[in-house]
């Protein structure tokens, strides 16, 4: 299953249901094309989990990473 989350502002932004499709992810990614710098320690602890940095060609481009990873 793929899922595509906004944060909105912050993590505090998230939705409940966000958080619990978040969690059940196996990997995460952030793309922070449009939002640079936002720091992910805190959404990492909110989840418990670890968040890789997506570029945005990864997902662009119809075989970028996120499209073979799901």
């Amino acid at each position: 299953m793929l899922y595509l989350i906004s944060l909105g502002f912050s993590e505090k932004g998230m939705s409940l249901e966000a958080l619990e499709a978040a969690r059940s992810c196996q990997r995460l990614y952030i793309e922070q094309y449009t939002s640079p710098g936002k720091p992910i320690a805190g959404l990492e602890r909110i989840l418990g989990k670890r968040i890789g940095v997506l570029e945005r060609a990864g997902l662009e481009e119809k075989s970028g990473k996120i499209i073979r990873e799901a």
